[in-house]
């Protein structure tokens, strides 16, 4: 097995360690129509009260696998966590667009963005929840 996928492997196991845990810190938004959202602090939260991990040794986990993604992304171009979904890089192309303020026509640049494409587990259950 590659370094690659060991390392897929491990982020993927605690990525469904995190979705087996049933009590995630959400943080609420200041605006009441915002939705909570859940934060790395949360997630860091999680670790400690799931696993028992020391707070320093939640973030350092929590870092670890961000960057492993991150890195994963930039480097690959692709990164798919198992019953999670899958992260991708794109090449958009320069388009013409306008500027709000202004009205006046602009060209919005060339970009390489990321996407997100959930696996079918993520969209069964986000079915099933709704």
């Amino acid at each position: 097995m590659s370094g690659r996928r060991i390392q897929d492997a491990a982020v993927a196991d605690a990525t469904v360690l995190a979705a087996k845990t049933p009590s995630l810190t959400v943080k609420a938004g200041t605006n009441p129509e915002t939705p909570p959202s859940l934060t790395r602090a949360g997630l860091s939260e999680t670790l400690v009260g799931s696993l028992g991990f020391s707070r320093s040794k939640a973030e350092a986990v929590l870092s670890k696998m961000l960057r492993l993604i991150q890195d994963g992304i930039v480097d690959e171009g692709q990164v798919k966590l198992v019953g999670f979904g899958t992260f991708e890089t794109r090449e958009k192309a320069a388009r013409p667009g306008r500027n709000p303020r202004t009205g006046e026509l602009a060209e919005v640049s060339a970009r390489r963005v990321v996407r997100f494409r959930p696996s079918p587990a993520l969209r069964q259950r986000l079915s099933i929840e709704a």
